[in-house]
């Protein structure tokens, strides 16, 4: 996929409602998004069309992506400490 075609897909996307949306990245990601988040939907959809048109995702974002999930995890178990 080209430039301008990434870039008029990336247009139309503005211009779509959220149930719009909704389909379009079910679409692209394979899998539902249960968000009702507009602007996610938007970015989201736009950045796996890039990353789709460029080649894939290189092992680098892979890997920060997976050590934020890690991290967010983890941090799950962290309590703040109590005061005594």
């Amino acid at each position: 996929m080209d430039t301008i075609r990434i870039t008029q897909t990336i247009r139309e996307l503005r211009l779509m409602t959220g149930g719009e949306l909704r389909e379009k990245y079910m679409k692209v990601f394979g899998e539902a998004n249960r968000s009702r988040n507009r602007d996610y939907l938007m970015r989201r959809s736009a950045w796996r069309i890039q990353a789709n048109a460029e080649g894939g995702i290189t092992e680098r974002a892979k890997l920060t992506r997976a050590s934020a999930a890690w991290f967010s995890w983890t941090s799950s178990f962290v309590g703040t400490p109590s005061r005594t």
